[in-house]
């Protein structure tokens, strides 16, 4: 879950978190007036490329709409997945995370050739 935060004065020594969606964000830019705020950002995911997002209240993040479709030739396609795994090593109690990237079609198949 990619989460967002905001700080409403540099006095305050608290942030305020926003709930996002999975994926991840980047270029964050926002605008803000007395009668209008708005917030836009590259977005994506393992199964969508990244677009440009636009949501005019960062407390509604997870209803952020696309406003471009530079990237539709990928949605067409059968992208390569991946999962998470995580897990915590018995030796020292440390977590670690890995991820699994499958081939196009072949999300979740076993014997898979490496390399």
């Amino acid at each position: 879950m990619v989460e967002s935060y905001t700080q409403s004065s540099p006095v305050n020594n608290y942030s305020i978190v926003h709930q996002g969606c999975d994926g991840t964000n980047e270029s964050i830019s926002s605008s803000l007036s007395t009668s209008h705020s708005s917030l836009a950002f590259v977005y994506s995911i393992f199964e969508r490329p990244k677009e440009v997002y636009l949501v005019e209240n960062i407390n509604d993040l997870q209803t952020a709409e696309a406003i471009t479709n530079d990237n539709e030739l990928c949605t067409q396609r059968d992208l390569p997945q991946a999962k998470i795994y995580q897990w915590t090593r018995d030796e020292d109690k440390r977590s670690i995370e890995g991820i699994l990237h499958y081939p196009p079609g072949k999300y979740e198949s076993k014997s898979l050739p490496i390399g």
